[in-house]
């Protein structure tokens, strides 16, 4: 490959050919550590990103997802203390409160959940956790948990 003539590259390197231009992307790993050198034309980047990038990272992280809707009969200003305690007990797993699905007062308040975990059962059993732990301080609240839309 002509480009390889051009600019040598250390010998640890691994060189990947660029679908849409001249410049390769070069990858340096060290340890547990890897330095992406890539284009700087934008469509160059994209494609090199799509192509090889985007698949190490996935290699990579291989996090697994876990989610769960719930509905509670609170206001934003209730249940979002609520919200902030759950994450603090359990850090793997995100709510949010969609307010602007509530129509009306008379409405629940969606929360969705959302658990990240090393395998799917790990999600699962950390989501698990955090709605049944969500549901204990809505009800000590006097409040109304419900996996349904009410």
């Amino acid at each position: 490959m002509r480009w390889l003539i051009w600019q040598p590259f250390p010998e640890a390197a691994e060189v990947f050919q660029n679908p849409v231009g001249w410049a390769p992307c070069v990858r340096v790993t060290k340890d547990s550590s890897s330095i992406l050198l890539m284009p700087g034309p934008p469509r160059e980047m994209k494609s090199i990103f799509e192509a090889y990038i985007t698949p190490l990272i996935a290699e990579r992280y291989s996090a697994k997802t876990a989610t769960l809707r719930v509905h509670v009969n609170m206001f934003e200003a209730e249940v979002s203390p609520l919200l902030q305690q759950v994450m603090g007990e359990h850090p793997n797993v995100y709510l949010k409160a969609y307010v602007a699905l509530r129509r009306d007062d008379n409405q629940y308040m969606p929360v969705d959940l959302v658990s990240t975990g090393s395998d799917e059962d790990n999600a699962q059993s950390q989501l698990q956790a955090a709605a049944e732990y969500l549901r204990t301080l809505v009800i000590e609240k006097g409040k109304i948990f419900s996996l349904e839309d009410e």
